[in-house]
């Protein structure tokens, strides 16, 4: 079942490339490990991020990887670069999990890091958990944390806001094996509240994916 799974992914991914616009560069997209300590928790992330508040000239492939977080976190489903870059995000991430866990990815519960609670920012993971789960076959576990205020993106803004605690529901949260799953990491420290609250609710850190990340992360 596994083999079949992984088979099916590389497939569905190759179909991708074919159809989409972007396809140099998203033949080159892999979820890659940074920073964290080899017998700790592994950081994956998928691109680097470069603000266009930075005014810092960047290359074509940096300028699509600066689209698909900008598409994953503002887009619209009913455009095309947005279902361009979630399908992309959703079948690599998928394989990046199967590869690294294979079949004891069942046993491996995704909670996502929320930096709002409106309703289009919700449906988007909503929809990104529902689909990734059903391919990698691991648990569910949106709303598990929960914003107590909506954060202003940084990509928005200017300066940094200390990260705001998290409301946790601790019956998705305890004796679970977690993976976090973030869109954008600048500081790392809404991160690092997020898995503190998981163990402190009885939950434990197996990873932490984060789509994109600036480059001071």
């Amino acid at each position: 079942m596994y083999k079949k799974m992984k088979n099916e992914i590389r497939r569905l991914i190759k179909e991708e490339i074919a159809r989409v616009k972007r396809c140099e560069e998203l033949t080159e997209m892999v979820w890659e490990r940074w920073g964290g300590k080899e017998d700790g928790v592994p950081l994956f992330t998928l691109c680097t991020y470069v603000p266009m508040s930075t005014q810092k000239e960047v290359g074509d492939r940096e300028e699509v990887f600066r689209e698909i977080v900008l598409d994953i976190k503002d887009g619209f489903e009913d455009d095309e670069d947005y279902m361009q870059s979630y399908r992309a995000v959703l079948l690599t991430l998928a394989k990046q999990i199967l590869e690294t866990w294979g079949e004891t990815a069942q046993e491996l519960t995704v909670i996502p890091i929320p930096a709002s609670s409106r309703e289009r920012t919700s449906q988007r993971w909503k929809n990104l958990l529902e689909d990734l789960t059903t391919i990698t076959s691991m648990e569910n576990g949106y709303g598990a944390l929960m914003p107590t205020e909506d954060r202003i993106p940084r990509h928005w803004r200017h300066g940094r806001i200390p990260p705001k605690p998290f409301k946790v529901d601790k019956s998705l949260v305890e004796d679970r094996m977690v993976i976090l799953l973030d869109d954008l990491v600048n500081s790392g420290k809404t991160m690092s509240q997020a898995a503190e609250q998981v163990e402190e609710n009885g939950g434990h850190i197996v990873a932490c994916f984060t789509i994109g990340r600036t480059p001071e992360s």
